[in-house]
């Protein structure tokens, strides 16, 4: 690992690392305004200016996002083909993306690999010891430098009561399930594939050995999540090489009395009981994949009291849970419990792979987001022991969406369709306005004067009401007429 991690970066020139606010770590600086940047474009078909895009980010600096806006069109190029992303810049218009079907990830997994806080992390996390005049030579940095860099670093990692010593060596403290559960989640966040992790150069032994355990689990998977599970397995397996054993009393293996496990395999002789029930714990509370994979839990249920309060409290703002549905959440939950017990997803590793942004949803589900965020209040209010609140949070909204369809909420708009064609092209027309008005509820009524909204393909002779608001569209339906009923649509519910 040593070799491939310390690539050359020759003919950098050293800088003077800025000014951090709060607890931000080189990663986050400029990964996170690119991000920033690349959402506002992916959100906008027209053009940005460097100026509206400052204007739109709080805190950004209008220098800094005209860097963040070069260095990103220099990436593109260097990472994308044109037929699958291209960043288009006008002198007059500025910046417009344009996906064909390709996501970004790549270029996240660029500008976090090539940061220095990436190479501080992955190299002494798994070798917890480092020479410091190694480590700078073969960076091209100086000690005061990397000195600043460990700073910021140690303020991330202080949250998990880990801390990287400096002095001829760069040494790291912590519980050892909690230096694997970081670097797990760091790893799956920039990479997702242990073949994407560079400096793992036997990725094949692993993937080998994982496809034999789950295989003894009984467990059917993707190769996806084969790939996911195989870098948590090397985690594991560096770490017993090096002899940095985790102890029975480790904080992640605090509730393992709770549950059940399987034997542990004879294949796996070289870990120890504490390392096969820490892999269990991990595959079962994370959950990160969708792995079909599930501990007996014993009686009584360690997370009995949250869970009871949030179904409570979600049942006050969405109403009341279907059965089937409840039981099935009552397992997750206890999962995602689990998970925050033993480890704390912070501020960082968030930002690295933030699950969904909430108030972007307001516009397009504004009653949905409200009860929501009063749901969250209350929980939040009432369940006190949480550790990663931001984490479950988003972890909560996405078990809400599963619960209640987002446009539950949404207005209800009941229109009439005229086709002078056939009855045919009517039910035509009803399934490409219901498509288009998805975020609404939409009820096709047969009585024109029961509707809010009239489409017809002629000019419609029947008289209207002052309230009711007529679209007339060609028998093709154009977008530029699905636009002109959402238009009509926008309209009926301002004046209502």
């Amino acid at each position: 690992m040593d070799d491939k991690l310390k690539k050359e970066d020759a003919g950098r020139k050293e800088q003077p690392f800025p000014t951090a606010k709060q607890s931000m770590l080189e990663i986050q600086k400029n990964f996170l305004l690119k991000i920033k940047i690349i959402e506002l474009l992916d959100n906008h078909p027209a053009y940005l200016s460097v100026r509206q895009i400052t204007d739109l980010i709080p805190d950004a600096t209008f220098n800094a996002v005209k860097l963040a806006c070069s260095e990103l069109r220099e990436e593109f190029d260097m990472l994308y083909q044109p037929e699958q992303i291209e960043l288009i810049v006008n002198p007059r218009k500025g910046m417009k993306l344009i996906r064909k079907g390709k996501n970004i990830h790549t270029l996240i997994e660029h500008v976090i690999t090539e940061s220095l806080t990436y190479k501080i992390i992955c190299q002494v996390f798994l070798e917890r010891q480092v020479n410091v005049a190694d480590f700078c030579q073969h960076h091209y940095i100086s000690n005061s430098t990397l000195a600043r860099q460990l700073k910021l670093i140690n303020q991330t990692l202080h949250n998990y009561n880990m801390h990287i010593s400096f002095s001829n060596r760069m040494s790291l403290k912590g519980q050892e399930g909690t230096i694997r559960l970081f670097l797990q989640f760091l790893l799956f966040d920039v990479h997702s594939t242990i073949d994407s992790i560079p400096w793992i150069t036997d990725s094949q032994t692993y993937l080998t050995l994982t496809t034999k355990i789950l295989r003894y689990l009984n467990v059917s998977v993707l190769e996806n999540q084969v790939q996911h599970i195989a870098t948590f397995v090397f985690l594991i397996s560096n770490s017993i090489q090096r002899k940095f054993n985790i102890q029975s009393n480790d904080t992640t293996l605090a509730y393992r009395s709770y549950y059940y496990f399987p034997n542990q395999p004879a294949f796996l002789a070289d870990w120890s009981e504490a390392d096969w029930h820490f892999f269990l714990i991990y595959i079962h509370a994370s959950n990160i994949s969708s792995i079909p994979f599930s501990l007996i839990t014993k009686e009584p249920l360690p997370f009995a009291s949250n869970v009871h309060i949030w179904l409570d409290c979600f049942e006050q703002e969405f109403g009341t849970i279907e059965t089937t549905k409840k039981e099935r959440m009552v397992d997750t939950l206890h999962r995602e419990f689990l998970l925050d017990a033993i480890f704390c997803i912070d501020e960082f590793l968030l930002a690295l792979n933030e699950i969904v942004r909430i108030t972007n949803l307001s516009k397009d589900f504004p009653e949905y987001i409200e009860r929501f965020q009063r749901f969250w209040k209350n929980f939040s209010a009432q369940c006190l022991s949480l550790n990663s609140l931001d984490y479950m949070k988003e972890i909560s909204f996405l078990n809400s969406v599963s619960l209640v369809n987002l446009i539950a909420f949404n207005p209800t708009i009941k229109v009439f369709v005229f086709s002078n064609v056939a009855q045919l092209h009517q039910q035509f027309i009803e399934t490409r306005v219901n498509y288009h008005l998805s975020k609404y509820q939409v009820i096709f009524v047969t009585n024109y004067l029961e509707a809010d909204i009239v489409i017809s393909t002629v000019t419609f002779l029947n008289h209207l009401p002052a309230h009711q608001k007529l679209v007339e569209i060609r028998a093709s339906l154009p977008i530029t007429d699905l636009i002109a009923v959402e238009q009509a649509v926008e309209e009926v519910l301002q004046i209502s």
